[in-house]
């Protein structure tokens, strides 16, 4: 045999041991592979169902590990049985290591003699040394085949099935366990898998984990609608801030489950009765899912419930006549007629104006959670906020819903936009409306001073005629009083002027019907003439006044341009500022035009303003800004101190460094009639002081007069009824439906809380009015439960009323101790309440000599300014003997009625003159003087002699400090 053919039987012989191995264990271990495969699913089933990273990380890992262990060992196997000669050794050495052992000598020593007989067969030629060799191999060959000859394969049959059997019941106890494990919560495994397929979070697989659900939908409280069951767990439409609770039994206990959206979780929880809930809060339109939660992974049940949020729209104005663009100068109050509606209710409505970057909001109305209001307001074109600016001004009605989810929310309604009048406009227009009412008494005093009446007759005869013609001119001074100008009205000094000249006019004119003669003729043609002259000065007092307040106006926007100039000069703020002086330019050339309209005093400063603007139009042309600033800055002094250019009289002007300048129109030319005015007006502020002061200290005395231990009584009561009142009204409804007896509890609980707060302040009047309000407010409430219109109306209606039986008792308690004390106070402050009555008294004496003052001559005051003083004079007396009878409460009753006659005699004042007057450019103690001579009775001769008499008034030079006055009302009269 050769010895290739042996090594032949060594492979042959390994591979027959390996057949043999694999079909006795084969089975055994392919069976323990597998379930060590699903052994090593349920471990990483289990660890990935934790759902962390780490512990998903370690589940994959368990599997990877198991099949690298899986290729490990296939790559051991192969290698194990890849070499005959170590396998023979290897398992025929377990059974008969000696065996083993001479099949290895003899493999090896076949192996030696085949490689030295190849390497002698090379080297030597020799036939007897090949023949050796030869020999030799097959001895080797022949000892090795006997040695194979021996092994027993039973043997290797039996030890292999031995070990199939330890294989086999390994697997088996593995499989034992693993199906113990899975048994004991098979679902566990699903849920593991599922989790360690999850992507971002979310497992691939839905699964039911709540069964039986309810959904109950509850709306927010401010849309006033009840809670509602869903039909179905599909679809829902809710409003915004809606509350879903979802209910149900869980499948599987042991489960964290939540109520989600994809990104949003809410637990559920136990509710003591074997089923879980979630509240879910409606925000967005999403789909909700019952999930399973597992560390970081989810896994989400079948079904979903998909909720469109409906949003709270912001309410609707509508504003009737807008978007429309009005003149302030061509309306004298802008009517605002809105309406606004809202989807679940309106809290407030408000005006609210912007101009630039100003902005006013006042409150209209709070509907209280009405779905509609309608209303209307009349905005003055007097508002300080459009007196206040030069740009136009937004009007728009804004109404704020009752959102409490995401806030309220205001809708916005068109908007008119307001032009403001030029600067100087109103002003200029009040003036020459002014003049029109002189130029009517003018027109009315001509034809009287050129009327020849000599007889009773003749006098007799224009009786009619002259009553005609008064009230036509009478209607158009109405008119003009009554007018308003770009927002100003005609008020303060010229007012009263005015209106108490004309009284005395119509007086006269009474006179002259009553008893138509010459000399009550003569008596009506003197008093229109004086009245003329005293009206004259007065307008040209309030022209110079406008004319001061316009220029002052134009100051601050010639600094404008001058700051604008100033910025200009900066190459970053270069087209701004320039764009700056356009705009202010403008300003200044338009009410340079319509200050020169006012006056002589208006004629000069606009003069000015108009130059002023040509010069600084000039530089910035050049362009030399600088020299611009220098011009702005120039024109802003100048109209900073608005005086006349030129004096009058042959006097010398600012412009000549001497004098202010203030004669031409000036109020030195004041006719008596106009001093007085004045003089009244101070005189009547100072009354209202006085008589203010005289109020306090009765009040005062009266405080003074209750004892410390009555006050700290007092002040002890109230702090323990505001308690009690507060834990009566506690459980009282905050808000309620329209109708409802809800809603005026609830109004009665803020009242009452009010009551209560003014209680802990020591306020105990007001809290006593607060009270009462309370009061009727759950009395109300009462009567609307007893019908039980509402569902819970029957409830709060007896809630009220045990709420309004404590509050009424308070009351009983809080009067009864305020009574006593102030009767005690009284008694004590008797000498005080004496001392006041005298005061009063004295007070009383001063209204009624202003009132005569007033009645007559160049003091006249307007009816309604008399009729507000004789009735302050009438409370006076009688809160005098009140006062000095004891009677306190009586006493400061009329008091105050006499303080607000006082107040509304006033309240034509016109806020300007004030601050003129705290500029010191009126003197209480100048005297203006009348020397103008007027026709009489005696010296009338007609036309003609009243122009010799006008001519020789105005000849008297320095003479005649109403000469200007006179000369404008005589080229009136003589055109």
């Amino acid at each position: 045999m050769r010895s290739g053919g042996m090594l032949e039987a060594i492979v042959a012989l390994s591979s027959r041991i390996r057949a043999l191995y694999r079909e006795t264990t084969g089975t055994s271990k392919t069976t323990l592979a597998v379930v060590l495969a699903l052994a090593s699913v349920l471990a990483a089933a289990h660890l990935g169902r934790l759902g962390t990273r780490d512990a998903r990380l370690g589940a994959f890992a368990v599997l990877i590990l198991y099949a690298v262990v899986v290729v490990a060992l296939a790559i051991a196997s192969r290698r194990r049985w890849r070499n005959p000669r170590r396998v023979l050794r290897r398992e025929i050495g377990a059974d008969d290591p000696e065996l083993a052992a001479r099949i290895d000598r003899a493999a090896g020593l076949v192996h030696r003699t085949r490689s030295e007989g190849a390497h002698e067969g090379v080297a030597l030629a020799e036939p007897a040394q090949a023949q050796e060799s030869a020999t030799a191999q097959a001895l080797s060959e022949l000892h090795l085949a006997r040695q194979l000859e021996r092994v027993k394969l039973d043997r290797l049959t039996v030890r292999a099935e031995k070990h199939a059997r330890w294989i086999a019941a390994g697997a088996f106890a593995f499989a034992v366990a693993s199906m113990a494990i899975a048994a004991m919560d098979p679902f566990r495994i699903v849920e593991g898998l599922d989790v360690l397929a999850a992507r971002n979070g979310e497992a691939p697989f839905r699964l039911l984990y709540l069964d039986d659900v309810d959904v109950v939908a509850t709306p927010p409280g401010y849309i006033g609608r009840h809670e509602e069951l869903l039909a179905n767990f599909d679809r829902t439409d809710q409003p915004r801030g809606t509350v879903l609770t979802v209910r149900g039994k869980p499948e599987r206990p042991g489960r964290k489950l939540v109520l989600t959206d994809g990104t949003k979780e809410i637990a559920f929880v136990d509710d003591g009765h074997g089923n879980v809930v979630a509240r879910w809060p409606v925000e967005a339109s999403t789909d909700l899912r019952v999930a399973a939660k597992f560390g970081d992974a989810r896994i989400s049940q079948r079904d979903a419930l998909t909720v469109v949020s409906i949003e709270d729209e912001a309410p609707i104005v509508a504003l009737t006549g807008a978007p429309k663009t009005v003149k302030l100068v061509d309306v004298p109050r802008l009517t605002l007629e809105y309406s606004a509606t809202d989807d679940h209710g309106l809290t407030e409505i408000a005006l609210v104006l912007r101009s630039g970057g100003n902005e006013e909001s006042r409150t209209l109305s709070k509907p209280s959670g009405l779905k509609l209001d309608r209303g209307a307001h009349e905005l003055s074109t007097q508002e300080p906020f459009f007196r206040g600016t030069h740009v136009p001004v937004e009007v728009t009605i804004e109404a704020k819903d009752n959102d409490a989810v995401l806030g309220p929310k205001w809708g916005v309604s068109p908007a008119f936009i307001v032009l403001p009048p030029l600067v100087g406009e109103p002003e200029a227009l009040r003036y020459a409306a002014l003049l029109k009412a002189r130029d009517v008494l003018v027109d009315l005093l001509a034809p009287r001073v050129l009327a020849s009446v000599k007889t009773a007759a003749d006098a007799k005869s224009r009786v009619a005629s002259e009553k005609e013609a008064q009230d036509k001119a009478m209607e158009t001074v109405e008119e003009v009083l009554a007018g308003s100008y770009g927002g100003l009205g005609i008020r303060g000094r010229v007012r009263r002027v005015i209106a108490g000249q004309t009284r005395r006019l119509r007086e006269a004119l009474g006179a002259f019907a009553d008893k138509p003669d010459v000399e009550t003729f003569d008596k009506l043609v003197k008093t229109n003439e004086q009245v003329v002259l005293a009206i004259d000065a007065a307008i040209q007092r309030a022209g110079v006044d406008d004319a001061k307040k316009v220029a002052k106006a134009l100051a601050d926007v010639a600094k404008e341009a001058g700051d604008a100039s100033s910025a200009a000069q900066s190459e970053a703020e270069r087209d701004r500022g320039l764009h700056r002086i356009e705009a202010a330019l403008g300003v200044l050339g338009e009410g340079g035009k319509e200050l020169a309209k006012i006056g002589t005093l208006g004629a000069d400063l606009g003069d000015i303003t108009v130059g002023g603007v040509g010069r600084i139009d000039r530089e910035r042309a050049t362009p030399n800004l600088p020299g611009a600033e220098l011009a702005a800055r120039d024109l802003e002094r100048r109209l900073r101190d608005p005086v006349a250019s030129i004096g009058g009289g042959g006097r010398v002007g600012v412009e000549s460094g001497a004098g202010d300048g203030t004669d031409m129109g000036d109020p030195e030319d004041a006719s008596e009639a106009d001093e007085q005015a004045e003089k009244s007006g101070k005189e009547l502020d100072e009354l209202i002081k006085r008589h203010q002061d005289e109020l306090d200290r009765v009040e005062k005395a009266l405080e003074r007069a209750t004892t410390p231990e009555e006050r700290e009584a007092l002040k002890k009561l109230a702090k323990e009824q505001a308690k009690e009142i507060r834990e009566a009204v506690k459980d009282l409804p905050d808000h309620g439906f329209p109708g409802s007896a809800a809603e005026k509890a609830a109004e009665g609980k803020k009242s009452a809380d009010s009551m209560a707060g003014s209680l802990e302040k020591g306020n105990v009047k007001d809290a006593i009015k607060k009270g009462k309000d309370a009061l009727d407010a759950l009395r109300e409430a009462k009567k609307r439960g007893d019908k039980e219109a509402f569902l819970d109306d029957a409830e709060v209606g007896k809630d009220a009323t045990s709420a309004g039986n404590r509050v009424e008792e308070a009351l009983d308690a809080l009067e009864k101790a305020l009574k006593s004390s102030e009767e005690n106070a009284k008694e004590r402050a008797k000498k005080d309440m004496d001392s006041a009555g005298q005061n009063e008294g004295r007070l009383s004496e001063r209204t009624r000599d202003l009132r005569k003052r007033g009645e007559e001559g160049d003091s006249s005051m307007p009816d309604e300014v008399l009729d507000r003083l004789e009735r302050a004079e009438k409370a006076m007396k009688e809160a005098e003997k009140a006062l000095r009878d004891g009677d306190a409460d009586k006493g400061r009753e009329k008091q105050k009625e006499a303080q607000r006659q006082l107040e509304m005699a006033h309240e034509d004042e016109d806020p300007n003159e004030s601050s003129r007057q705290k500029d010191g450019q009126d003197g209480e103690d100048e005297k203006f003087s009348q020397d103008a001579e007027v026709p009489d009775k005696d010296t009338h001769k007609g036309p003609e002699e009243f122009r010799k008499r006008v001519t020789e008034g105005l000849s008297k030079p320095g003479e005649s400090r109403l000469k200007d006055a006179v000369k404008r009302y005589a080229e009136g009269l003589l055109k």
